[in-house]
């Protein structure tokens, strides 16, 4: 039953916590934090291995302040935080993964929607939609625009001196497609419609495996995934 729900979570959830746990499970890792994450999710994914999540409200395992995890050094083999940089402000986002470096033994995994003129711009655009439609920001895309998204550049100034891959996944112009999607089908009077455009989303978990992973961006590149080894 876990492996059949995780095709019902849609393609942008679907597709952070596959990658991350491919990752993991090349590994040695077997105790995970999901700094961020939602609990019981990526144990969906890691059906071997112990997995808690903290977070700053309650959809955690574990609650949090947000700046100092609540846990000793080393205490778990890996930590991951699946989009979290991008809403944290500038000045305290290396603190946040050195932070995940302090309780991991063996590695750690971020990701994050990767920071470039175009991807803000669209940001921008699905936002202004989403205000047009609802009389409101969108809370999430509102952060991605007032913190800034991460860019390559900020990415690779927080991992020096480390030992760390990066792998570039995704395309932006899909990712607001399928938001658009969504919009849809909040707004749709006909339940019929509705229902269709809820099918879609489901069913969007499916195009994951027509996604390219590369160690290269482009222009249309969606997420950048980082990979510390030895955290330690």
């Amino acid at each position: 039953m876990l492996k059949l729900n995780r095709y019902l979570l849609g393609l942008d959830i679907y597709e952070r916590h596959s990658i991350v746990s491919r990752i993991l499970t090349k590994g040695e890792s077997k105790s995970v934090i999901d700094v961020g994450g939602t609990s019981g999710l990526l144990q969906m994914f890691l059906n071997h291995f112990e997995v808690i999540a903290v977070n700053i409200d309650d959809s955690g395992d574990v609650r949090y302040r947000g700046e100092v995890l609540p846990f000793v050094d080393n205490a778990f083999d890996a930590a991951v935080s699946l989009d979290t940089l991008e809403h944290i402000p500038h000045r305290d986002r290396k603190g946040f993964v050195e932070e995940m470096l302090r309780v991991a033994k063996k590695e750690v995994i971020f990701c994050t929607p990767l920071g470039t003129e175009l991807h803000r711009t669209i940001e921008i655009e699905l936002n202004d939609a989403w205000r047009r439609e609802f009389g409101e920001d969108h809370r999430f895309l509102m952060e991605h625009i007032d913190n800034g998204l991460p860019t390559l550049s900020e990415i690779t100034k927080i991992l020096a001196g480390k030992n760390y891959e990066l792998l570039f996944v995704g395309d932006i112009r899909l990712a607001a497609r399928l938001f658009r999607n969504y919009m849809r089908m909040l707004k749709h009077s006909n339940p019929l419609v509705r229902r269709f455009f809820v099918f879609l989303g489901l069913s969007s978990s499916f195009i994951f495996y027509f996604l390219k992973v590369t160690k290269e961006p482009d222009k249309f590149t969606n997420r950048v995934y980082a990979h510390i080894r030895n955290a330690n």
